[in-house]
């Protein structure tokens, strides 16, 4: 695979690849996150993460389909920038997971049990991220 250009959006890297006539476009997560913001760029991985996705031009009728699972300005944003090409996404990491169910206020326990990591890795997850672990009280006992 041809590697084009090497262009960068912003702080994350956008590379295009020519395969086959065929333009691919790599988003990092820093791409995604410049482009829509965190929570958006949160939102496109959560639905598309780790997939190859053909972006719609705007007012399309795929775009349409976009704004439905995306909402309109995310929509709109990938459209505006990426309409008519397929681009890679990045992929959701394993960690996301544990950090989202610890937001929803559930224990270390129960992310565990959920999960299938161990404890010490939840924590470590936690602490690496800066989500503070829940203090251990009746109903967190265990966690």
């Amino acid at each position: 695979m041809e590697m084009r250009g090497g262009a960068t959006h912003g702080a994350g890297k956008r590379q295009r690849a020519n395969r086959n006539d065929e333009t691919i476009v790599y988003l990092s997560r820093e791409a995604l996150v410049e482009l829509v913001g965190f929570e958006g760029a949160a939102r496109i991985v959560e639905q598309f993460g780790g997939t190859r996705l053909w972006i719609p031009r705007i007012e399309s009728d795929g775009h349409q389909s976009m704004v439905r699972r995306l909402g309109y300005q995310i929509a709109y944003a990938l459209a505006a920038e990426y309409g008519g090409e397929q681009v890679d996404l990045p992929a959701r990491r394993r960690s996301d997971q544990i950090v989202d169910l610890h937001q929803q206020g559930l224990p270390v326990a129960e992310i565990v049990r959920r999960t299938g990591y161990t404890r010490r890795h939840v924590h470590r997850v936690l602490r690496l991220t800066g989500d503070k672990c829940h203090p251990v009280t009746a109903s967190h006992a265990g966690g």
